[in-house]
């Protein structure tokens, strides 16, 4: 009997504390407390992170190669912005709810651009470029930047750009945001530093596939002979103390043939080796060497049907 009451008070307990954390979390960030509240600032849950595995592989996953966007409560607060404006389920418990939750892969990346950079620009008063939002942190590189060494390898010229009228590509095609100005403008406006290679690249090669146009690195990028076949075509991957042969990269296929973005691999977007970071134990949240690759490839292979089984890679090439 006394096990009974004293269950029943706990769980009265439980539930006041559920109640009051609830109540916090829904009221913090509309709070006009001088003091920046627990909750002010806030980083946007990746759009794909509630994906299931079978819509991973229908292809509307979308790439997150920039770092997450992390947005101030406050700042909207004191600029007047409704809590109903983004969290638009409103009068329900659910309107708290992650944005994610609902809007999800490439349509959820999209909603987010037009629904955050159409409300900024309408007030003029928001960022509208990449690296304002997607602020990355400044850390030096001790191995080459990847968008430094074949940024300056490509020109869109005159001469790129009649070869794109003559096969009757829309202008809005990739001047999106221009609408019917004559003064268009340029792509680096709003897309930067690494964002500005990844989007480039997912946009033009994405066109050129559909229309027969290059997708080779050589084929758009002059300049990056010198730099590029430098690097071989077969390359032994770290070893990570497994006992399976040592994994021999393709690495000329998966740029040219596979059409796998640099950034996709190494994504710090430098040459630094996987094991800079990623060492033979975790640490902290960082994976172990044997476990990113696996994760990295693996996640990849499913998606775009490569190997899966271990003595595909593990394999003694003659």
């Amino acid at each position: 009997m006394k096990k009974s009451i004293i269950n029943q008070k706990f769980f009265t307990v439980l539930l006041i504390l559920q109640a009051a954390a609830w109540l916090i979390l829904t009221t913090a960030s509309c709070s006009n407390d001088n003091d920046q509240s627990a909750t002010d600032i806030v980083t946007i849950t990746g759009v794909n992170d509630y994906l299931t595995a079978s819509e991973m592989t229908e292809g509307l996953k979308t790439l997150e190669t920039t770092i997450r966007v992390k947005m101030s409560h406050r700042v909207h607060d004191e600029a007047k912005v409704s809590c109903a404006n983004c969290h638009h389920k409103s009068h329900n418990d659910e309107r708290i709810k992650k944005c994610s939750y609902c809007h999800q892969g490439l349509e959820g990346a999209k909603h987010f651009h037009r629904f955050c950079i159409k409300c900024h620009t309408d007030t003029s008063s928001g960022p509208v470029r990449c690296n304002e939002c997607h602020i990355e942190k400044e850390q030096k590189n001790t191995a080459s930047d990847i968008e430094k060494i074949y940024g300056k390898t490509f020109v869109f010229d005159s001469k790129s750009h009649s070869i794109h009228q003559n096969a009757r590509v829309d202008c809005n095609r990739c001047h999106h945001d221009s609408g019917t100005e004559q003064n268009k403008n340029k792509c680096e406006v709003c897309h930067v530093g690494k964002s500005k290679m990844v989007i480039l690249h997912y946009f033009c090669k994405d066109c050129h596939k559909r229309k027969k146009g290059p997708v080779k690195c050589r084929e758009c990028h002059i300049g990056v002979k010198s730099d590029y076949e430098q690097v071989k075509e077969i390359i032994p991957l770290e070893k990570t103390g497994h006992r399976l042969p040592q994994i021999q990269f393709n690495h000329k296929g998966h740029v040219e043939e596979y059409n796998t973005e640099c950034i996709d691999c190494h994504h710090k977007g430098s040459t630094e080796k996987c094991s800079a970071c990623h060492k033979k134990k975790d640490a902290g949240a960082v994976i172990n060497l044997k476990a990113s690759f696996h994760q990295q490839c693996h996640e990849c292979h499913r998606r775009t049907e490569g190997p899966l089984a271990c003595h595909k890679c593990h394999s003694e090439r003659k």
